[in-house]
């Protein structure tokens, strides 16, 4: 699959979600729905490399948990499924491991950001 179709892919996701929620025909209340995301990301994001660095398990665990979450409530099934994986190996895995899934988070947490932005638009300018 190219890298295009799972954006588009993901996008579908996220609008399908957001009329799930209901808000689709606030563009207001939605604009400051998707919004509210980044700045949870990047809160998150930021404690998992802290965490890490100061080899927190319980912190990594809790960012972890709470980016699942968010991820859900979206409709962002594959950063849901990072968070899940960083969450697990919060737990038991290495470091080094831990180390692995949080890029992999950070990927998804960037086609996310994308994907909602691009999302933003299409739903606020029709």
């Amino acid at each position: 699959m190219s890298q295009h179709s799972d954006a588009d892919e993901l996008e579908q996701a996220i609008i399908e979600r957001i009329r799930q929620l209901g808000v689709a025909a606030d563009p207001a209340f939605l604009v400051e729905l998707i919004d509210s995301y980044t700045p949870l990301f990047e809160k998150h994001q930021a404690s998992l490399v802290s965490s890490l660095e100061k080899r927190d398990r319980n912190k990594i665990h809790y960012a972890a948990h709470a980016i699942k979450g968010a991820s859900l409530n979206i409709g962002a099934g594959n950063l849901a499924d990072a968070a899940r994986a960083l969450e697990q190996q919060s737990e038991t895995g290495s470091f080094e491991t831990i180390a692995t899934l949080l890029q992999e988070l950070e990927h998804q947490m960037d086609r996310a950001r994308g994907a909602l932005r691009d999302v933003k638009t299409k739903m606020t300018t029709q």
